[in-house]
């Protein structure tokens, strides 16, 4: 996944061949300084901060006894734990040429959470909550240096403590439930830049993806002891941060500790370029069941999770004065962002309720405001975003002779914010790194199904709409 990051990230290395004829075709503040005049070799250390998005895809399968008993439920859905990261990171460069080689160990602290309930009723319920306390990096870096710009690729082990607790409360009964906490291994990739601030101080901006494996609750027997239970959960993670790092020793050839002020493209004018990358939502849902025959009322509290890649094209006009540059930009992007959840009592004879969710397309109109350190721009950005989702359930039931469908589709208007990184690669053209956090509002719908031994079953669903979309783009400056 978002293998994108690479090829923009290898162009955007190729800007250290690029310093003379990005001279010429963009005016400058400063006079030039040699590109290979900064070296970025020597240990290092720093602190950081960021968010983290997981999706995790999840089941939960209920067998009868005694064994090997048969399948009752197979739901299937995904825990999306998020919240905020920060921690501290240290390593070590060795420069050779514009070649920078490296090591980059971290421990960060985080908030990432989820729960869900399942066929909540008055009678019993099925809750899962998941969250990642804390997790590790030891990862090599590679990458290019155009004098105080670092763009670099990055990957390796991670490790981290899942803690996972489930329970199922059974009116009449004992509740029972399991929980696990464990210290998972696994691995991570990313990319990012980093750019010299001043004295030893940088900057840089930074994505990485998450694996660390799965994790299974062990078997345990329902109340009664007539069936034993199961759940599962790949653990998925993806982390964009922002931090700062000082450099020990010096940073340019001459053993200076310090350098002079640094050669920066004027960003003031109209730019246009591309984009792609991956988009992924973490949309609160929640369906009632209601059979007034059965007396009978089932809640389901999930997160609807589409997730896809997306790509479109952007337009834009940026004003610079000092080193605080500011902007408006307008984007349109084509989304793969879908998700299926089965619920209820899904994969047994009684209901089977599927929830399909998409994000065909949205589009965004933002302002920017950022700080050029160098050649490159690290900025904050915000504004109004739009976009159309489609809802679909559908419902079957064999034992109860049930089916019914119903769908919304409508374009939905909110708000986005984000960050992102922009360095130039050749002449004109520059490369950009881009989180974006987008609310779209919330969807609903209502569906009736009739069965002949049930009577009606009244649905509701609703939604909320929210995105977290990663991407790497390319601009040229007019």
């Amino acid at each position: 996944m978002m293998r994108f990051f690479g090829i923009l990230i290898a162009a955007t290395c190729a800007a250290a061949s690029t310093q003379s004829a990005l001279a010429a075709d963009l005016p400058v503040k400063a006079k030039p300084i040699d590109a290979g005049g900064y070296s970025w070799t020597g240990f290092y250390a720093g602190v950081n901060v960021g968010y983290g998005v997981g999706r995790d895809p999840s089941r939960l399968t209920n067998i009868t006894n005694p064994a090997p008993g048969t399948l009752q439920i197979n739901d299937a859905w995904h825990l999306d734990p998020e919240g905020a990261v920060g921690g501290i990171q240290a390593g070590y460069n060795y420069q050779m040429g514009r070649w920078v080689f490296g090591m980059e160990t971290d421990i960060q602290a985080t908030a990432q959470k989820d729960f869900v309930c399942r066929f909540c009723s008055p009678a019993s319920a099925f809750n899962a909550e998941q969250k990642l306390p804390w997790f590790g990096t030891v990862r090599g870096r590679i990458g290019w240096a155009a004098g105080p710009i670092y763009s670099y690729f990055t990957g390796g082990l991670a490790y981290g403590q899942v803690e996972t607790n489930v329970a199922i409360p059974i009116m009449g009964s004992p509740t029972v439930g399991a929980a696990t906490h464990e210290t998972k291994a696994g691995w991570i990739y990313g990319s990012g830049i980093e750019a010299a601030l001043a004295g030893n101080w940088t900057v840089k901006f930074e994505y990485l993806y998450m694996s660390l494996g799965s994790t299974v609750v062990p078997f345990f027997t329902s109340g009664s002891g007539a069936s034993r239970t199961m759940f599962t959960s790949d653990i998925r993670d993806r982390i964009v941060r922002a931090g700062v790092n000082y450099r020990f020793g010096p940073t340019t050839g001459t053993g200076s500790a310090t350098f002079s002020a640094p050669t920066f493209a004027n960003w003031t004018g109209f730019y246009a370029g591309g984009n792609g990358g991956y988009g992924l939502g973490r949309n609160s849902s929640a369906l009632t069941v209601n059979a007034p025959v059965a007396a009978a009322v089932f809640i389901d509290q999930w997160k609807e999770s589409p997730g896809g890649y997306v790509g479109g094209a952007q337009i834009g006009y940026g004003w610079q004065t000092g080193k605080i540059v500011f902007g408006v930009e307008t984007d349109i992007q084509g989304s793969g962002m879908k998700d299926s959840a089965c619920l209820a009592i899904c994969g047994g004879s009684s209901i089977n309720d599927v929830v399909e969710q998409k994000i065909k397309w949205f589009g965004t109109l933002r302002g920017r405001v950022g700080y050029a350190a160098g050649p490159a721009l690290f900025y904050g950005t915000g504004g109004l975003a739009y976009g159309n989702v489609k809802t679909t359930l559908i419902e079957s039931s064999p034992f109860f002779a049930l089916s019914g469908a119903a769908s919304t589709s409508s374009t939905k208007t909110g708000w986005t914010v984000g960050a992102g990184a922009e360095a130039p690669i050749w002449g004109n053209w520059t490369a950009k790194t881009e989180y974006l956090y987008m609310d779209l509002g919330s969807t609903s719908l209502s569906m009736t199904s009739i069965g002949p031994l049930i009577g009606p079953v009244f649905h509701t669903l609703t939604s909320e709409v929210k995105a977290h979309v990663f991407r790497g783009g390319v601009n040229y400056h007019f």
